[in-house]
């Protein structure tokens, strides 16, 4: 299950000083770790997984690649709470992973991907481009991270799409709900930031594949965040 804020942040200055900051809501803010992430967003044809509730995503960080599948969810307030499993795949792995779900190593991501599939090839629906920034949210007296808190300088495939500023906060196994709550309500009242009510699937669906927004927002009515 994961557990997260998403929020978009005002301006690039915003963007900078919550790079830098020490604290957040009395959490320590490690170091930015910076990552340049590359997401391919996959689907069949008939739109497999659309249909079925879930997104599809195959990330590139550096040599690594990762396939995670996600379910749709409502936000509840500021917290976005969805299943999610993934798979990564080897070095050996031949590069177009969407002509190859054969050859993903057995997962439970890769067992659902060919349940939804059918044994259907894979394309790409759109990609999108991030310089992520990377800090890890500690208590006081603690040197168990609770938080994950990224900011994100994100870039849609569309072409036509300013850069974007956005911060996501997602728990960690050592965190709680209760964690993200003070964070919460420092970033809305310190910072200005705006609670972003949709992920960066729906927004890059909307943006390069406008025709499959409503069978989006079809799944998203029948398939509620869990309490």
């Amino acid at each position: 299950m994961e557990i997260e804020a998403k929020f978009t942040v005002p301006d690039l200055e915003t963007f900078n000083q919550l790079v830098e900051v020490d604290e957040l809501a009395g959490m320590r803010l490690g170091k930015a770790r910076v990552k340049l992430v590359h997401d391919r967003y996959l689907d069949t044809v008939q739109g497999a997984f659309l249909l079925a509730g879930y997104a599809c995503r195959l990330r590139t960080v550096g040599e690594a690649r990762i396939v995670t599948l996600k379910s749709f969810a409502a936000a509840s307030g500021a917290l976005h709470q969805r299943q999610e499993v993934e798979v990564q795949l080897t070095p050996a792995t031949p590069g177009s992973a969407g002509q190859h779900v054969d050859l993903w190593p057995a997962s439970e991501a890769t067992t659902l991907v060919r349940e939804l599939s059918d044994g259907q090839p894979l394309g790409l629906l759109f990609e999108l481009q991030q310089e992520r920034h990377v800090r890890l949210a500690t208590r006081r007296g603690s040197n168990s991270p609770v938080a994950e808190v990224s900011l994100d300088l994100v870039r849609f495939s569309d072409g036509a799409t300013d850069q974007t500023f956005e911060l996501e906060a997602e728990l960690l196994p050592d965190g709680q709900v209760a964690d993200l709550e003070p964070m919460i309500a420092e970033l809305i009242e310190r910072w200005a930031v705006l609670l972003e009510p949709t992920s960066k699937f729906e927004r890059g669906l909307a943006l390069c594949c406008p025709e499959l927004i409503s069978a989006l927002a079809e799944r998203k009515t029948d398939v509620r965040s869990p309490e």
